[in-house]
């Protein structure tokens, strides 16, 4: 009986154990050998999400999930020698990509509940009469619904602190799609307050942390660093002009073959290619894989745009119908099969957008 396929699932342990899957397990190979802190840019539905829960089902000290890796590319990478990291470290993990409130005071009520929610697996805590008194005062306070600006100063530090004491383990930091509430904020005009909280909220806990075992953040921009990331100068970036990490996210050509002949679709491999195979992240050329899993879903009946609809497209918006850029004219360009050599910006810095084509 063939593996069945889940549309939208993100969560990797769900995906491994009952549909098909394309092992992207050496990405924590990578992610291990790489900085303390780092960013991972990719569009959206490439994965992101599935990799970085897939980080937590390894990582995670409280859960024994290390026969989830039995007989993935991981398992057996040099020896092993990188299954011994895992379930060794207790993990933050966080979405902000479901932070999409209109306001800014509704977009504050609703991060502070993210980031409670995100210490509810932690509770247990509170009875650990091994902590200093001090602690535990500030781990109840951390719990509390009464969370200001002013706590978000030194909070995730703090936590790693608390979090270390208890395991005697540095802590692991997962933030999925980091820049949703950056972007939110910059459509619906309270992007200043916003920059201000997430800069001190990520600067206390991924940088000079000793607590810290690794941080890892995704998102689809890399927002300068003047924007956000000022007071962090550690971070590893690796987006989509980057060679390393380039086969994690996405289906390369030799995956996508591999998944139409176990489903017994032959002979549309060019046409697939043709419509699905349109990126290029560092040198590696890869498929979009919401469109190919759709593809195969539907028998390989039906070649359609699936990715379409499937985001909030507001800064592509917000520039098409700028009055001051000439981006719809370069994009006619692009669209009557004309070239345009540009100078590639990889930062995004979002108060230049309406004055920088770039």
């Amino acid at each position: 009986m063939l593996k069945k396929i889940h549309i939208g699932q993100s969560d990797f342990k769900t995906v491994l154990t009952e549909s098909y899957y394309i092992d992207k397990s050496l990405y924590i190979k990578d992610v291990i050998n790489a900085g303390t802190s780092l960013l991972v840019t990719r569009p959206r539905r490439f994965g992101k999400t599935l990799n970085m829960t897939m980080l937590k089902y390894f990582y995670d000290a409280d859960e024994n999930n290390r026969d989830l890796f039995n007989g993935l590319n991981i398992e057996t990478e040099e020896g092993g020698i990188y299954m011994e990291k895992c379930g060794q470290h207790p993990v933050v993990f966080m979405s902000f990509k479901d932070l999409k409130s209109m306001t800014w005071e509704s977009m504050y009520v609703a991060f502070v509940e993210n980031v409670l929610n995100a210490l509810k697996p932690f509770r247990q805590i509170l009875q650990d009469k091994k902590l200093p008194e001090e602690d535990l005062r500030l781990f109840q306070k951390l719990f509390s619904e009464k969370i200001d600006i002013a706590h978000f100063n030194g909070l995730l530090k703090s936590l790693c602190h608390i979090l270390f004491q208890h395991y005697g383990k540095k802590v692991v930091i997962l933030i999925d799609e980091y820049d949703s509430p950056v972007i939110v904020a910059h459509t619906n005009g309270y992007y200043a307050q916003m920059v201000n909280l997430m800069r001190s909220f990520l600067s206390s806990g991924l940088k000079d942390n000793p607590y810290l075992e690794k941080g890892v953040l995704t998102g689809i921009t890399r927002i300068s660093k003047e924007s956000l990331f000022s007071d962090l100068n550690n971070f590893e970036v690796f987006s989509i002009t980057e060679p390393k990490m380039a086969d994690k996210f996405g289906f390369t050509q030799e995956e996508v073959h591999q998944m139409l002949s176990y489903y017994g679709i032959y002979g549309k491999e060019e046409a697939v290619e043709l419509w699905y195979n349109n990126y290029q992240f560092g040198k590696t050329k890869i498929y979009n894989p919401w469109s190919i899993i759709n593809f195969v879903n539907q028998d390989g009946e039906t070649f359609d745009a699936f990715w379409v609809n499937t985001s909030d497209n507001a800064l592509v918006r917000e520039l098409m119908f700028n009055k001051t850029a000439s981006i719809r004219n370069d994009l006619e360009k692009l669209i009557r099969g004309e070239w345009l050599k540009i100078q590639l910006e990889k930062n995004l810095s979002f108060p230049e957008l309406k004055t920088s084509i770039d």
